[in-house]
């Protein structure tokens, strides 16, 4: 007989979102995290639970019986219309069961490693393009290269022009605000954005329609299964969902690892002379620090899992950053490792594993080859600026270097 969860012992953590708004820092909360789970993988916070082990987090996050969280998160924002709060609720991060299997099917074959593959020259062409007016410089790394970057790429799938880049960039940081904890200050910035965003990607989609071309939007006007095809809303919040989700994370993510990796002199003389090893290392920096560190989970019914009831509608906080430092997976969790072959979380997993996983490594790889080959003595200067601590995606805003 299994033990309902809300009568199972366990240590109290609160959860990001709660130390979010009372000021902790992020640093904090993964340290506190990774303390919490050496002793257990289950812990209570004030809104549900926090799955901690690494064993833990792969078999919920497989379970397609637990939901999706993000529509929750959009019902927190007490400001915002309820048709933005349905559109949040209708995305493929969002939404589970038959309806994201049939997404899923339509939209598989474009986020392919095969085309992730294809878009590496034009990645490294355009990350050496940003970077080579920089070199012999003191620069900020950060708000030159690394925020432009994952833009240019993104509208370069689109076949966005070039001139959109900084609209889309403002776009998507409006968005990600909507996770924050400032609601009130960010609402009206949050719904004007979508409504642009939406006018102007309907837009494009119209004119795909009748004049298509090679560029990602004309292949999802173009994508069918039998008779079943991508309506407008779908290509729209799918696009969006690319646009939010692909831009502050690999930004953020480049920080972290260019960070890590000079703060670890003898890491980074190994990732310049080693090329054979970076993909390695990347592999082991996204594992260490990803920008991402949780995900939320809600059970569609009563689920047993581990001996342990939980009774439908308990919410469930996957902590990715306890679960890739879990000790029984990882030998020395905290030192880098090339030999780590186990499934770590930086891009989630299971059903709702980031549908763009093979386009962000490709970025990131591609990203990270040309700043270790072009400008391989590379030093920081001063200290390094960080997001705001209620972010949704968190890393440096600002690295100077030279």
């Amino acid at each position: 007989m299994p033990i309902n969860v809300n009568d199972l012992e366990m240590p109290n953590m609160a959860s990001r979102m709660e130390l979010k708004a009372d000021g902790v820092k992020r640093l904090d909360f993964v340290a506190m995290s990774r303390a919490v789970a050496r002793d257990t993988w289950i812990a209570r916070s004030g809104f549900g639970y926090n799955i901690l082990s690494h064993k833990d987090v792969s078999a919920i996050l497989k379970d397609g019986r637990w939901h999706a969280a993000i529509g929750l998160l959009a019902d927190l924002n007490p400001y915002t219309t309820p048709e933005f709060k349905g559109r949040r609720k209708t995305g493929m991060l969002a939404i589970d069961g038959e309806a994201h299997r049939r997404l899923k099917k339509l939209v598989s074959p474009y986020f392919s490693p095969a085309l992730a593959e294809r878009l590496r020259p034009e990645m490294r062409k355009t990350m050496i393009e940003l970077i080579e007016p920089f070199i012999g410089t003191e620069f900020d790394i950060s708000k030159e290269i690394f925020s432009k970057y994952p833009t240019k790429i993104i509208c370069q799938i689109l076949g966005i022009p070039e001139e959109r880049l900084g609209d889309f960039n403002r776009w998507a940081e409006d968005l990600l605000s909507n996770w924050s904890n400032d609601f009130s200050k960010s609402t009206e910035r949050i719904l004007l954005s979508q409504r642009e965003m939406d006018e102007y990607i309907g837009s494009i989609i119209t004119q795909r329609r009748t004049e298509p071309q090679t560029d990602l939007i004309s292949m999802l006007v173009l994508s069918q299964d039998g008779e079943d095809f991508l309506n407008d809303e779908e290509i729209t919040t799918l696009i969006e969902t690319l646009v939010i989700a692909g831009l502050d994370t690999i930004h953020h993510q480049l920080g972290i690892m260019l960070v890590m990796l000079l703060d670890n002199p003898n890491i980074w003389t190994n990732f310049v002379s080693s090329t054979q090893n970076r993909k390695k290392i990347i592999e082991e920096l996204l594992r260490i620090d990803g920008t991402v560190c949780n995900t939320g989970r809600i059970a569609s019914e009563d689920i047993e899992h581990n001996g342990v009831l939980f009774p439908k509608g308990t919410i469930v906080f996957i902590n990715l950053a306890a679960a890739n430092m879990d000790a029984s997976v990882f030998h020395k969790p905290d030192v880098l490792n090339i030999g780590h072959d186990e499934q770590h979380f930086a891009f989630g997993g299971g059903l709702h594993k980031c549908i763009g996983a093979a386009l962000a490594r490709a970025e990131i790889q591609e990203a990270m080859d040309v700043v270790a080959d072009k400008i391989p003595t590379i030093k920081k200067i001063g200290e390094v600026i960080y997001s705001p601590e209620n972010s949704a995606v968190y890393g440096p805003i600002s690295i100077l270097v030279n």
